[in-house]
């Protein structure tokens, strides 16, 4: 998980998206878009492909691991 991280804060650098956190988990959650494609989210950002893929597996994996653990300390 280590390696993915350090790709992934690369991948925040390289495209300067600190500041679309906000913007970026709401494109994401949005009740409204409940499907989109990773082309779709990469035109978005403004992202080659397949770091989209790497930056949404990662967040992917994010929540899935606060799932477990919100689940886990109840």
């Amino acid at each position: 998980m280590k390696i993915k991280m350090e790709k992934f804060k690369q991948i925040i650098k390289k495209y300067n998206l600190e500041d679309k956190a906000e913007e970026i988990a709401e494109y994401v959650t949005s009740k409204e878009k409940e499907h989109f494609s990773l082309k779709e989210f990469a035109e978005k950002f403004n992202l080659e492909e397949k770091d989209a893929k790497h930056l949404l597996e990662t967040i992917y994996k994010a929540v899935e691991a606060r799932e477990k653990y919100l689940k886990e300390v109840k």
